[in-house]
């Protein structure tokens, strides 16, 4: 096999992000479990694989309900501060590759905002919605 044949066999990692199994992008609820999966086509294999969330590291917190697991992450009851952009990125011996940016919109319901209107404790609430 010559030079150029063996570049072609081998290249870096074609990465991309998919939401787990029934989960609907457009409806992601505060509270609910959410699964990341990064979809790797590589030859030669990946040798590592890791996240990023806006840009920074994850690594496995379970105090805040993430756990990466090989090429998945999971964001358990998921939060507002979950809310950003995730990346994979896979590594083999030819290079480094990463996904684009995956978009994690998660909606939550509404804040009561208590206005004091004046010294006897009387409240106006009103509801303010918090997407």
């Amino acid at each position: 096999m010559n030079n150029l044949e063996e570049r072609l066999k081998h290249d870096k990692p074609k990465v991309s992000v998919n939401l787990g199994a029934n989960l609907n992008a457009q409806n992601i609820r505060e509270g609910i479990d959410v699964i990341l999966e990064c979809n790797v086509t590589a030859s030669p294999s990946v040798f590592e694989i890791t996240w990023t969330f806006n840009d920074k590291s994850v690594i496995s917190n379970l105090s805040d309900g993430l756990i990466v697991s090989g090429n998945f992450l999971v964001l358990q009851k998921v939060k507002r501060s979950h809310r950003g952009n995730y990346q994979c990125i896979a590594v083999n011996s030819v290079g480094e590759g990463r996904s684009n940016h995956f978009f994690l919109r998660v909606q939550y319901g509404f804040i009561v905002v208590m206005i004091s209107c004046g010294h006897n404790d009387n409240y106006e609430s009103k509801l303010r919605p918090e997407i």
